[in-house]
């Protein structure tokens, strides 16, 4: 077998992966921008509690956190940060907060001396506004019916799930 059939082999598995809804990049990170861990990205699950003490599931090596400092919990409209009572409070966008507040792509929040940028991925951007046709009505798929034409998450899953059957049909054969 050729050094590229496993990159194609890979790649289908990956393709069928995210057609089943298997693993996925993290729907929202954290990369750190300054202090010990510049450079750094912190993956968010749904729920985080950020600080340097051993409870907390994003530890900050930063004497100026508390050890419970902040808690970061994903949903459907974006990532709300609540601190949990510490000395200091935290920053958004330079501004100091103690009560909590939804976070939006590419805000910069400060623990203690570290900041944060907060990247968030498909899922918990805005939607876009659908575009309308130029004839103002709804779309038409194939001969002219109203609601069949072909996209979303389900064609978009069938589309998947072809290329890997033709990746591993090329494989085969």
């Amino acid at each position: 077998m050729s050094a590229g059939g496993n990159g194609t082999r890979t790649l289908a598995a990956a393709v069928l992966r995210e057609a089943a809804g298997g693993e996925r990049p993290p729907a929202a990170e954290l990369r750190v921008l300054d202090g010990p861990l510049a450079g750094c990205r912190l993956p968010l699950g749904v729920e985080e509690t950020l600080g340097r003490g051993a409870a907390a599931s994003l530890r900050l090596p930063d004497p100026a956190a508390s050890r419970r400092h902040l808690r970061l919990r994903a949903g459907a409209g974006g990532v709300r940060a609540e601190d949990l009572g510490s000395k200091n409070g935290w920053e958004l966008n330079g501004s100091r907060r103690r009560r909590g507040r939804l976070l939006r792509h590419g805000d910069v929040i400060a623990v203690g001396g570290t900041r944060l940028a907060l990247e968030l991925g498909p899922r918990h951007l805005p939607a876009a506004p659908a575009a309308l046709p130029e004839s103002g009505g709804p779309a038409a798929g194939p001969a002219g019916r109203a609601g069949t034409g072909g996209s979303g998450p389900r064609a978009a899953t069938w589309a998947a799930l072809l290329l890997a059957l033709a990746a591993a049909a090329l494989l085969a054969g």
